[in-house]
């Protein structure tokens, strides 16, 4: 789920892109989009990890988005957005 994937049109919401869904997938960290992909996928390649928790995730950041008109993650030093899911304590101060 990410903001490009949420399409409306005359009232009418539809998500798009359901290219990786799959019960057979096996490697969740290698595609996605890094700004909405959650710890728990950034931190395992095992498919037990993916539960609901993960699209939670990433609604969470497209609400974020929609808000605040940024991603949470971005900031100005040139650490990796993979890290900064890690390890970066959410605070909307």
């Amino acid at each position: 789920m990410k903001l490009e994937n949420i399409l409306i049109k005359e009232g009418i919401v539809k998500i798009a892109d359901f290219g990786i869904s799959s019960d057979n997938f096996v490697n969740f960290s290698n595609v996605g989009t890094p700004l909405y992909k959650s710890p728990e996928i950034l931190q395992s390649s095992k498919t037990n990890s993916y539960t609901n928790k993960v699209d939670i995730w990433a609604l969470n950041t497209c609400l974020f988005k929609l808000i605040t008109g940024k991603f949470f993650f971005l900031n100005k030093e040139n650490q990796s957005i993979t890290y900064n899911i890690i390890n970066q304590k959410f605070d909307c101060s």
